[in-house]
């Protein structure tokens, strides 16, 4: 009998004797050679149990205006892995106060775990009209990870005279108070109220309202470098007044 009349037998015998003569393996990533599942510690099946983590932060972009504050959900989950990751959080300039609560989150594998980040944007902090970056910045034993956000602050502060104020104390606990401004910010006073309004300034930093604004509408100027008192010039000083420097 020989190997040609037997085809099928012949090549099953060759290739037994090929592998026995030498060690058949792939080039993995690392360029090495040999058995995927020995020798290469990032095979596939060594990628499908490399511990890992993932930061996401929610929403990826917010609106605000000067004078008040926005807040994320940081949602932290992980792969094969459990531990402890540490957040930290920059880009933000230093007139803003930002902070993460809590700054360290254990997470369980195939779990979720979330903090809390709060950007406070004070009446003269720096606005962002063009938007600005914020990275949560994330270390835990699998290695460090960056998620990242935005948030676009109009260089304008609203400032309400709110509903029911009539004739009595205007401005709330702000009468007799100080308000800081940036010089060349947009000061929105909207009327609120169900009576009409008008503001009485001293032209330190703003000029004094020409009319009496009806309810719904607003008075808007440009504050400039300076300090002012400002009070409802229809019912009198004695209804409450605030200090503005601007600087």
């Amino acid at each position: 009998m020989t190997a040609m009349a037997h085809p099928a037998r012949w090549l099953v015998a060759l290739a037994a004797t090929t592998l026995a003569a030498c060690e058949v393996g792939t080039i993995g990533p690392g360029g090495g050679g040999g058995d995927d599942d020995d020798d290469d510690p990032v095979g596939p099946d060594a990628r499908e149990l490399m511990p890992s983590y993932r930061v996401v932060v929610a929403p990826e972009t917010a609106e605000t205006t000067l004078g008040t504050e926005v807040t994320y959900v940081i949602a932290v989950d992980a792969t094969d892995w459990s531990g402890a990751v540490t957040l930290a959080a920059s880009g933000a300039p230093a007139s803003w106060t930002v902070s993460i609560t809590p700054t360290v989150l254990d997470v369980t594998d195939g779990g979720t775990a979330t903090a809390e980040l709060r950007v406070v944007i004070p009446p003269n902090g720096e606005a962002a009209t063009a938007g600005r970056a914020l990275a949560i910045d994330a270390t835990a034993a699998p290695g460090a990870r960056v998620a990242t956000t935005s948030v676009t602050v109009a260089d304008e502060y609203i400032f309400p005279i709110a509903a029911g104020t009539g004739t009595g104390l205007h401005w709330g606990p702000m009468a007799g108070g100080l308000l800081r401004l940036r010089a060349g910010t947009t000061l929105r006073i909207p009327n609120a109220d169900s009576v009409g309004h008008r503001i009485h300034a001293g032209g330190g930093v703003m000029n004094h309202q020409p009319a009496t604004m009806a309810p719904g509408g607003a008075y808007v100027v440009t504050v400039e470098d300076g300090s002012d008192t400002i009070y409802w010039h229809d019912h009198g000083q004695g209804t409450g007044e605030v200090n503005i420097n601007a600087q």
